[in-house]
């Protein structure tokens, strides 16, 4: 995590729009709500679940907006 001086931020693998090709950007690190904890997220795999998300279209999904961050199998 980088800290700056308002916030911190992480990388994420992000879907930006349909029909873009994902990339890393930065985001702001998520703050746990109650009855959550923050996890160091040490790596993460994609699937073919998230190959099959970067190659829809937005009416395959309809109920999902851009952008998001792919990947939900995690380790930390």
């Amino acid at each position: 995590m980088r800290q700056t001086a308002a916030m911190e931020t992480m990388t994420a693998y992000r879907l930006l729009a349909w029909g873009q090709p994902a990339r890393f950007v930065e985001v702001p690190v998520p703050e746990p709500g109650n009855g959550e904890v923050r996890v160091r997220v040490a790596g993460v795999g994609l699937c073919h679940s998230d190959a099959y998300i970067m190659d829809a279209t937005p009416e395959t999904f309809p109920f999902m907006q851009p952008p998001f961050t792919l990947g939900h199998e995690n380790a930390g």
